[in-house]
């Protein structure tokens, strides 16, 4: 696709449990799709396009909003100079309301709840097979990259701990995501998130920052 007279190539590539990446000149450009989600919104070159997942395994590729409008350059002069601060002025305006407006409206209508339920499914993943460190992560505090090697081996010891507490210690088969609700009076933002692991219905509460527990 073309944006702004620059070409960028957008490949979709599978993963495990129907994972799909989304990549734009090669590299990721969003949090791959995953096998219950069916949109993913994502930028290429300043423009905001939307992927989504159709009936018969089909993606269809909208534009959401276009990039940007080009900052001119400054002309020579004094007061072709004025001309040029005041246009880039109307520009960053521009930039406000077009790219930074929808930006926001789409990080609030993000919900803490999706966010929990991203969380879960990626740990959940990353237990089919060796946990790796993004794992780690994800389940200590919702990070890809924990601090140093210190938190990461604390994150290790206490992530096996979580998983022997429900005999849970080995590579799991088959997991998905039931049900996801805010709990309520909670002293951090958290969600209660339902799921069903190897035939086994189980409850993970995921607290905002903090490492995932089992609900009893």
């Amino acid at each position: 696709m073309d944006v702004r007279e620059q070409t960028y190539h957008v490949a979709v590539t599978s993963g495990e449990n129907g994972t799909m990446a989304i990549r734009v000149n090669g590299r990721i450009a969003a949090q791959p799709l995953a096998a219950n989600e069916s949109q993913r919104v994502f930028r290429v070159g300043g423009a905001v396009y939307k992927m989504s997942r159709l009936e018969g395994g089909r993606l269809s590729l909208e534009l959401r909003e276009t990039a940007p409008m080009a900052v001119p350059t400054v002309m020579a002069g004094g007061e072709s100079m004025a001309a040029s601060l005041r246009a880039r002025r109307m520009v960053w305006a521009f930039i406000a309301v077009a790219v930074v407006a929808p930006f926001i409206w789409y990080v609030t209508t993000t919900t803490y709840s999706k966010t929990a339920r991203r969380r879960v499914e990626t740990v959940l993943a990353g237990m089919t097979t060796t946990p790796d460190p993004a794992t780690l992560g994800m389940w200590a505090r919702n990070t890809h990259h924990l601090a140093d090697i210190r938190e990461l081996s604390w994150a290790s010891d206490n992530f096996d701990r979580w998983r022997r507490e429900k005999d849970l210690y080995h590579k799991i088969t088959t997991w998905r995501v039931l049900n996801v609700d805010k709990v309520k009076g909670a002293q951090v933002q958290t969600a209660s998130v339902d799921v069903e692991i190897d035939g086994r219905k189980l409850r993970i509460l995921v607290p905002e920052g903090r490492p995932l527990t089992w609900a009893e």
